[in-house]
């Protein structure tokens, strides 16, 4: 029994040495995104954030929130500089699933250097 609890104890405190800590701005991201709200508009302002970590994470909750007032922010997203904070924004546009937001979605494929590739008559 003292075998298995100091083999549980070493285990505990070798996964707290390798976690990654969540800073205040990404925490207050994901109570926003667990109490289901935009926060006043904070989640479509932190889309603008310096942080592309944050950007990141804030494009996946709002993509989880689905909420179709985000639309002209998340479209505004898609040509951010991270490459993973334009995928994470098409992801919400994609989860939002209105007619504005999957004809984003479309008219950004139909520029996509793959799609043009693949379907040179699209």
């Amino acid at each position: 029994m003292k075998k298995l609890v100091l083999v549980v104890l070493i285990l505990f405190f070798y996964s707290l040495q390798y976690s990654q800590p969540i800073s205040r701005p990404e925490r207050e991201i994901l109570q926003l995104q667990d109490q289901r709200s935009l926060g006043d508009g904070t989640l479509v302002r932190c889309l603008k954030d310096q942080s592309a970590r944050l950007r990141y994470r804030d494009a996946l909750a709002l993509a989880n929130l689905q909420d179709s007032s985000t639309i002209p922010a998340l479209a505004a997203s898609l040509k951010d500089t991270a490459k993973e904070v334009r995928e994470a924004s098409a992801l919400a546009l994609g989860q939002i699933k209105t007619e504005r937001a999957v004809d984003m979605n479309c008219f950004l494929l139909s520029r996509s250097k793959w799609i043009q590739m693949l379907l040179p008559e699209y």
